[in-house]
């Protein structure tokens, strides 16, 4: 005997099935009434819950009884009832383990209905084991299928569910940052606060600002950029960002892959705006081949201003570094020293600790830079310290353009 085809039930079973039909508000009740004795059912059984869950027994008991009756048949697509409960417990943010409790416990309050209808008819006492088998066969089956179709069309609901509220999260972010949303965006992020802009290169989806948030305090809003493996996103929270706070920021270790750039502390609507821009630009800046894994705009600003416009900082470098912009290795220790002798506020003895040589060896390069350059280091120190952070930037490819956040594709119904 088998249950998925017509013509499997019996004369016999379309008669227990029409008695147990007649029961049918009983076995509801009896269903209420055993959900109400689990703890996990909770979400189902209190009274603001408690009509929907009577629907949704109800309807999943109907379709089975009148399968039962015209011929243990089992679904081979999502029945209606099914699908409506997967969305409603999505809607409701009750979990698919939930509603698949209300199911077998509903399978155990017909069963019991079943058996009832069968055992307390001393007429079928002959076939009485024949029907049990067929019910109980049927029953399981029945059940395990539409839990098993309950489980994709919730999965697909939240999928749904997120790709809406991405959408709609992305669509007020491009309005809000491009000043086409001029009244109050629709976030799930309060504005008026104080924010930091991040750029995430994420490609292996570790999600690395979650331990950040949780560390400043702050709430965390994200939305897809262009690129799959890129988000934008903004940490917010009620007090500002003091200097211990971008401390830990530049301490923060995001997973192997992971790269932040991040924006300077700013307030209000202007502040989500603005922080955002500057974690654009220090992105720009670590993708020129920055080895750090946290970009801060604070520390980068002077070469994400260069970074402009390439052309005008490819004639300052030639003109700032004319004599020092050699690739050979007496240039390079220059360059070195020079660098060296800036990060030590011009001191002779201090850069000659920092790199490893005597005090005379910097002095002599010392003056053999003066002579390559044909002025004062310390006339110039200002635009050949700023030369020198450039260098290593300009030198390779030029940036990528900033992208926008990529709009996920509207839900199918939806407006667009």
């Amino acid at each position: 005997m088998t249950v998925d085809g017509r013509g499997a039930a019996t004369v016999e079973d379309a008669a227990v099935a029409r008695a147990v039909s007649a029961r049918l508000e009983e076995i509801v009740d009896a269903m209420l009434d055993l959900l109400g004795e689990s703890v996990e059912a909770e979400p189902l059984t209190h009274p603001g819950a408690r009509r929907r869950t009577r629907r949704t027994g109800w309807q999943f008991l109907q379709r089975q009884i009148d399968e039962l009756a015209e011929g243990m048949q089992l679904p081979v697509s999502c029945p209606p009832e099914v699908a409506e409960a997967a969305r409603g417990a999505v809607a409701t943010d009750i979990s698919c383990a939930t509603v698949a409790h209300c199911y077998r416990t509903a399978h155990a309050a017909l069963w019991d209905a079943w058996l009832e209808a069968v055992t307390d008819d001393g007429r079928r006492s002959a076939g009485c084991h024949a029907l049990l088998e067929r019910g109980a066969r049927f029953m399981f089956a029945y059940t395990d299928r539409c839990i098993y179709f309950l489980e994709l069309e919730h999965e697909r609901e939240r999928r749904r569910v997120r790709r809406s509220d991405a959408r709609r999260q992305a669509v007020a972010v491009v309005g809000l940052i491009t000043g086409a949303t001029a009244g109050t965006p629709d976030l799930d992020y309060a504005l008026d606060r104080h924010h930091l802009g991040v750029v995430v290169d994420d490609p292996e989806e570790l999600d690395p600002l979650a331990p950040l948030a949780d560390a400043l305090g702050a709430e965390l809003l994200e939305v897809q950029a262009e690129k799959p493996d890129r988000r934008w996103a903004w940490l917010g929270r009620a007090r500002p960002f003091a200097a211990q706070d971008m401390g830990a920021v530049r301490r923060t270790v995001p997973p192997p892959g992971a790269r932040l750039a991040i924006g300077a502390p700013a307030r209000g609507r202007g502040g989500f705006r603005t922080s955002h821009f500057q974690a654009v630009i220090a992105h720009r800046v670590a993708a020129r081949g920055r080895d750090a894994t946290v970009t801060v705009y604070e520390d980068v600003a002077i070469e994400g201003l260069a970074l402009a416009d390439p052309s005008t900082a490819h004639a300052f470098l030639d003109r700032e570094l004319r004599g020092l912009d050699g690739s050979d290795e007496r240039t390079e220790t220059l360059r070195e020293t020079l660098g060296a002798y800036f990060a030590s506020a011009q001191n002779a003895a201090s850069t000659a600790a920092r790199i490893g040589v005597s005090e005379r060896t910097i002095a002599n390069r010392l003056r053999a830079i003066e002579e390559r350059l044909g002025c004062s280091i310390v006339a110039r120190r200002a635009e050949l310290e700023t030369a020198l952070r450039l260098r290593p930037l300009i030198a390779t490819e030029g940036p990528e353009p900033p992208e926008a956040p990529a709009l996920p594709a509207a839900p199918a119904g939806s407006a667009r």
